[in-house]
């Protein structure tokens, strides 16, 4: 074909069969893949299965959103964000609404706080730990920690706290980092967090997940305080690095000399090194 005009003709009519069968193929997926192949055609679709859509359609959409999202999916439309947050006002829904809406870091913060607040709630703590991440509420990091001082955490909804204060201890804000370092330290004083579950943290399998949660937050974030549990993870050669980097940061006294310790045992020397050449440099520099 030498034609121009044809090769154009040819060529429109290739983009358009292909568009056609693409077309196609899209409105075979089911709804939760085109929302998230961010399908406009679909958002009233979407509107109207979150407003009116049966239980099971409901929480179907939200699980499959919540396991076949990619770390870089984003909801723009501010109705649909609107309709997935209310979603928490389903009694039966709820627990799965949290964590689909968490998941996608929607602007579920007031909402979220509202639910924390609400003295009938089921899932306080769940709430909690999401707006740790958002790391915004001293009000509701304040009433938490009363909390834990007061021992009125139950035992089934310690992880989501402690899970929730390390999230709080991320925050940019000076003063919520601090207190929430102040309300881990007080929960581990009243035994939310014990040191047989830090030592579990040496097992390859049965890991305490809130021990490690609290481990990690107090050695990045804890003050000289952090004593205490830096020499139990000195003991069990866990997070050495970690707990040296915590005695460098508060300039402890005694730094030279646990690490001669760590270093002069067959069990602990290799994970010891790796701190070696911080310590060395805070030394010197000192």
């Amino acid at each position: 074909i030498t034609d121009l005009a044809e090769i154009k003709k040819l060529k429109d009519k290739l983009i358009k069969e292909r568009q056609k069968q693409e077309l196609l193929l899209l409105q075979s997926m089911p709804i939760s893949e085109r929302f998230l192949l961010g399908d406009s055609l679909i958002t009233d679709s979407v509107l109207s299965l979150l407003e009116n859509g049966t239980y099971t359609e409901r929480s179907d959409f939200l699980r499959e959103v919540l396991i076949k999202k990619t770390p870089t999916f984003e909801i723009t439309n501010n109705e649909i964000e609107e309709a997935f947050i209310t979603q928490i006002n389903d009694k039966e829904l709820e627990r799965q609404a949290i964590k689909t809406i968490g998941a996608l870091d929607l602007n579920y913060n007031s909402a979220f706080k509202n639910k924390y607040n609400d003295s009938k709630s089921n899932y306080s703590e769940k709430y909690f730990y999401w707006l740790g991440k958002k790391g915004q509420n001293i009000d509701v990091l304040n009433g938490m920690a009363e909390k834990i001082k007061n021992g009125k955490i139950h035992e089934n909804n310690q992880d989501d706290v402690i899970l929730g204060l390390e999230q709080f201890s991320h925050s940019g804000n000076k003063e919520i980092r601090s207190k929430s370092i102040d309300a881990l330290l007080s929960a581990y004083k009243n035994k939310m967090i014990t040191a047989k579950e830090i030592n579990s943290l040496k097992e390859v399998k049965n890991r305490s997940k809130k021990a490690k949660s609290f481990v990690t937050s107090i050695l990045r974030y804890g003050d000289d305080r952090s004593s205490a549990v830096i020499n139990t993870c000195l003991e069990n050669n866990i997070f050495i690095k970690a707990s040296f980097f915590n005695l460098i940061r508060n300039k402890n006294a005694k730094l030279k000399s646990m690490l001669l310790k760590q270093l002069g045992s067959k069990k602990s020397i290799s994970q010891a090194l790796r701190a070696v050449p911080s310590v060395y440099k805070f030394l010197k520099d000192s």
